[in-house]
This record gives structure tokens, sequence and C-alpha cells, in this order.
């Protein structure tokens, strides 16, 4: 199923979670009824092993989804080697895999609570933008919104699901 411009479920398009997953913390921006994002979040758990911190932020979006019994659709930021400086470092540091951690479980979440989940590539919504750059086109888009800096992406990946990105 294709999302963005050529997405043409307008019920997933107007009601829907859109997640950045981030080691350092995950993004939620939550989408209702054609308005700009509900609501945004971060899940993030400080001072314990990666273990507890994955679990915990996964325990967090399970509540999340769960108090939201109507929602239906959930789309995530997959993961993705990038074949530059920033990308070799994070492979060779580990982040890498615990960001398809996180992703994997997420997909297992929502698969679980029922809902359908759509992994959205990199390129596709960002293409080589950095988080500064989506700041300034997500600001643009949604004058006078004030998104913290994990929440900031989750918004982008709202907006390129219905196609304002």
């Amino acid at each position: 199923m294709k999302i963005g411009k050529k997405f043409n479920h307008n019920y997933f398009k107007e009601n829907f979670l859109a997640i950045d997953p981030g080691s350092e913390g995950t993004g939620l921006a939550l989408w209702l009824l054609g308005k700009g994002p509900y609501t945004t979040k971060i899940l993030d758990y400080a001072g314990h092993t990666w273990e507890e911190k994955c679990d915990y932020i996964c325990m967090q979006l399970r509540y999340e989804i769960k108090q939201r019994e109507w929602l239906r659709c959930i789309y995530c930021e997959q993961p993705q080697y990038m074949s530059t400086f920033k990308g070799h470092t994070s492979a060779t540091s580990g982040s890498l895999y615990k960001l398809c951690t996180l992703f994997g479980r997420f997909w297992e979440i929502s698969i679980s609570l029922n809902k359908k989940f759509f992994p959205v590539e990199i390129p596709k919504w960002k293409g080589q933008l950095d988080k500064q750059k989506v700041k300034i086109r997500v600001d643009n888009i949604l004058p006078g919104n004030d998104y913290k800096s994990h929440a900031i992406d989750a918004v982008g990946i709202g907006l390129y699901v219905k196609g304002l990105f």
C-alpha cells in the first residue's frame, strides 16, 4: 500500500499515529480528523540499560495505543543504513541495531493490538534533510508550534502521510 500523495484511504490519513523511533527518545504525533497533530509526545527512559529502556518505551507505546481504541493505523519511520559518515558511525556504534529493535517491536505491538502498521522509508519522507531542516519545513507548514526534538520528525512523517511534506 502506498502512502504520501498517492495514498487514497482518507480514514487512514485522517486518524493515525506517526512514530519516529529513537534510542535517545521516540517521538509520537497523533493525527485526528484532518487537523494538525492533535498531540505529540516523546517516549523515553533515562538512567538504565538499553534493554530496560527499550522495554519501557515499548510499554509506553502499548499504553498510548490501547488508550485509543478507535486508532486503526500506525506509520513508523523504518531504520535504514545511510552510506554517510553519520550513517557509518550509527551502524558501528550499535545505534542502528537499537533502532531496528525498536522498529520491530513497534510493529509487533501494533499488530498484536489489531492496528495496521506502515513502514515509512526515510528517503521517501525526508530525503537528505537533517533535523533542523525538517523543523524549518514543519514550522512553515504548521507555524506557531513548538514541537520538541524527537516529536518534530513524527510530525514530519504525519505531514508526509497527508501528502503535505
